[in-house]
């Protein structure tokens, strides 16, 4: 069994993607959805799960650039390089130095 048919048969059969999908799929507006309790690649594996089932544009916002990079990565093998943005603070912090 390769990624894509793990990643098929997952979002088919896992009450959490159905979960998201029908909540997503009902609203009227955009909304926001908490994970909590995931670890590893699990997070990309239901976001790739919904998004396939949806295509609809989705925002995430991760506490650094370090898990971004992961979660970008995992989504690129997971979604087939589909065009997926990495958008890094663009706040400017100045360094402290101590003399």
């Amino acid at each position: 069994m390769d990624l894509q048919e793990l990643l098929t048969v997952y979002r088919e059969q896992d009450d959490r993607i159905k979960a998201f999908t029908g909540q997503i799929a009902t609203a009227q507006k955009p909304i926001n959805l908490h994970l909590k309790g995931i670890a590893g690649s699990l997070l990309s594996f239901v976001v790739s799960g919904v998004y396939k089932n949806l295509q609809h544009n989705h925002l995430f916002i991760l506490n650094d650039k370090e898990e971004a990079g992961y979660f970008l990565n995992d989504l690129e093998t997971l979604l087939n390089k589909k065009d997926i943005l990495f958008i890094p603070d663009s706040l400017k912090r100045k360094l402290h130095l101590k003399r």
